[in-house]
């Protein structure tokens, strides 16, 4: 099997640390079907602190994947001992699109957004999510917009079309800072 692009690629958790003597590490999951994603047997990329996949392609199997603290303890075959476990913290796993589950009714994954146009519900095209951000209160989208970027908040949106790469927003007066 080929390995993928970047472009095929998602982020699917991050290492945090290491457990124990034996390799095991504790990971945070970025996907809404951890169980499925972190579950024995399944194969995951290794990727860098920021996020890229690592080139060659190296590929960490799942030897233990248990839920530990909201996230999970796994034991990757290809990490032996603590020492190496722990040159591990802050690196992402990372799996090819086409083995991710598919997102339930209603629902789209985040990394979808990236590139969707964005207009308001009168059809006035406001740009193109550069980016998004997972903070406590929202999911933020980021909008290219008068010579800057707008941070405008998921919630405002009132329809997602993953196939036609659209999101409509409707917004509150004055968000757009608009006179």
């Amino acid at each position: 099997m080929p390995d993928p692009t970047s472009d095929d690629l998602v982020v699917v958790g991050r290492i945090r640390r290491s457990h124990g003597l034996h390799g095991i590490v504790v990971v945070e999951p970025m996907t809404s079907s951890p169980g499925e994603v972190y579950s024995v047997g399944r194969s995951l990329l290794a990727g860098s602190v920021k996020g890229d996949a690592v080139v060659p392609h190296r590929r960490l199997r799942i030897e233990l994947a248990e839920p530990f603290q909201g996230g999970f303890r796994v034991q990757f075959s290809e990490i032996v001992g603590r020492d190496e476990a722990d040159r591990w913290r802050d690196r992402y796993l990372l799996l090819p699109r086409e083995e991710l589950p598919e997102p339930e009714a209603g629902e789209v994954y985040l990394h979808d957004l990236v590139g969707m146009q964005v207009e308001l519900e009168g059809g006035e095209v406001l740009g193109t999510v550069q980016a998004y951000y997972e903070l406590p209160h929202d999911i933020m989208i980021e909008v290219p917009r008068g010579g800057g970027t707008v941070l405008i908040p998921y919630r405002f949106a009132t329809e997602v079309d993953v196939p036609t790469r659209r999101i409509v927003v409707d917004l509150p007066d004055g968000l757009l800072g608009d006179a």
